[in-house]
C-alpha cells in the first residue's frame, strides 16, 4: 500500500470514530437499551460489587462478542488499568457510575454523591489490582 493510501485509509477511520462519538447515547438512553434487574450481593462479595456505597448495584447481559464491540455512554471514560480481554470498565465522573462489561454480562453501580462515588472507585480499584495477582 503506498502513502496516500494509507492516509486515506487513516482519515477514514478518524472521520469513522467522530461519527461514532456523536452518535454515543446519554446515559439514561444507553442504559433503557437494556433489562437491568437489581443486584443482591452474596456476603462474600468484594464491596465493589455491593451496595455498601449506598449506590445500587444492576445487571443485564449482552449478546456481544466482546467488550470492544460495546459503545459506552457518552461522557464515559475507559479505565484501561481495570480493563482486559474480558473485562471493560467505564465511569462516569457526571453521572456517578461505575459500568463493567465481562464476558457477556453488564452491571452497573450508582452512586448517590462524589464521595460514595470516589470510595466505590477506591473499591473498585482495589478489587481489579487483586485479581491480577
Amino acid at each position: 500500500m503506498n502513502r496516500q493510501a494509507l492516509m486515506q485509509t487513516y482519515f477514514a477511520r478518524q472521520e469513522q470514530e467522530i461519527a461514532a462519538q456523536q452518535q454515543q447515547a446519554s446515559w439514561p438512553a444507553w442504559r433503557d437499551r437494556y433489562t437491568w434487574k437489581r443486584r443482591t450481593p452474596a456476603p462474600s462479595e468484594p464491596a465493589a460489587v455491593s451496595d455498601e456505597h449506598d449506590g445500587e448495584v444492576w445487571t443485564s447481559f449482552s449478546t456481544l462478542e466482546s467488550g470492544y464491540d460495546l459503545q459506552p455512554p457518552h461522557g464515559f471514560q475507559l479505565k484501561e488499568a481495570w480493563s482486559n480481554g474480558y473485562r471493560m470498565v467505564w465511569t462516569s465522573l457526571e453521572d456517578l457510575v461505575v459500568l463493567t462489561y465481562c464476558e457477556g454480562d453488564l452491571t452497573y453501580q450508582s452512586c448517590t454523591s462524589r464521595e460514595t462515588f470516589s470510595s466505590a472507585l477506591r473499591e473498585h480499584g482495589r478489587s481489579y489490582r487483586n485479581m491480577r495477582r
